[in-house]
């Protein structure tokens, strides 16, 4: 197979481009699926948008047809990379929800998957078939983001993932708007928060509940100072500073680690549970 056009006649392509190229692939998948639906087995794409509208937290306008579909596809993302990447997980809730057939969900997956592995530049984003995240460490992404996202599936763990999932849009949005770093803290805090309530039986806040959380899912001492230090550090960012002090937000790399911190407990308290 040959080289990409791009890398065949040195040609540099920014992440700017890539982006964009990536938006129109992910326009272009679903256009060509949507059409295909209501041409082949003439689905009711108002009920798919409505499914759409629901996961986006969006205002349903009704439709008849695939491409009025496509012009609030259009209205919701423009160019917007980060809103294409969240539209794109909607319209995969939205084929889920409205249970159309596995065919049609692995056709979408599949090609979202082509989408991304054919940037011409990294976008650092990585996709596992459900949902997007921005790339860390391939194998604590697996670890201790994709493995507790996929175990929290359970309903029984609503009010865990819902925060985590949060907290992971935040971390891709955040290399534009460094402010989301501190929303990030908050929402996975929040999750583990929730996720000490469930197993612990005890309605309080993660920091009077460590010590009966860490005794439920069996922390070793060095593991329990681990998860006072995580508290603390959560606690910097999730309370109003003082007065006399400005509001400062978490880097990059201190959030990522956040992020793999709560996995760990999280990992630890579902295998206990």
């Amino acid at each position: 197979m040959p080289e990409p056009f791009h890398k065949r006649f040195n040609l540099e392509i920014d992440v700017g481009e890539a982006s964009r190229r990536f938006v129109e692939r992910a326009r272009t998948l679903t256009w060509s699926l949507l059409n295909q639906l209501y041409r082949t087995d003439r689905r009711d794409m108002n009920s798919l948008l409505q499914a759409i509208n629901f996961y986006l937290g969006e205002r349903h306008h009704p439709v008849m047809h695939a491409s009025d579909v496509m012009k609030q596809w259009d209205a919701f993302v423009g160019n917007n990379f980060t809103k294409c990447l969240r539209m794109t997980e909607a319209v995969l809730a939205g084929f889920v929800n409205e249970g159309y057939e596995k065919v049609t969900v692995v056709q979408f997956t599949k090609g979202v998957t082509a989408a991304v592995e054919n940037c011409e530049f990294d976008l650092d984003i990585s996709w596992n078939g459900e949902n997007f995240t921005r790339k860390g460490a391939k194998l604590l992404d697996e670890k201790l983001v994709n493995d507790p996202l996929e175990w929290l599936r359970d309903t029984k763990f609503q009010n865990v993932r819902i925060p985590f999932e949060k907290g992971l849009k935040h971390w891709m949005e955040a290399q534009k708007n460094p402010q989301h770093y501190g929303d990030v803290i908050t929402d996975v805090y929040e999750a583990l928060e929730a996720m000490a309530k469930l197993v612990s039986g005890r309605e309080a806040d993660l920091s009077a509940n460590r010590e009966k959380f860490g005794a439920v899912i069996g922390l070793p001492e060095a593991y329990k100072k681990m998860l006072k230090e995580y508290i603390d550090f959560g606690c910097e960012y999730r309370h109003a500073p003082e007065t006399t002090k400005p509001r400062t937000y978490p880097s990059d790399r201190d959030t990522e680690a956040f992020i793999y911190m709560t996995g760990i407990f999280l990992r630890r308290a579902i295998q206990a549970k």
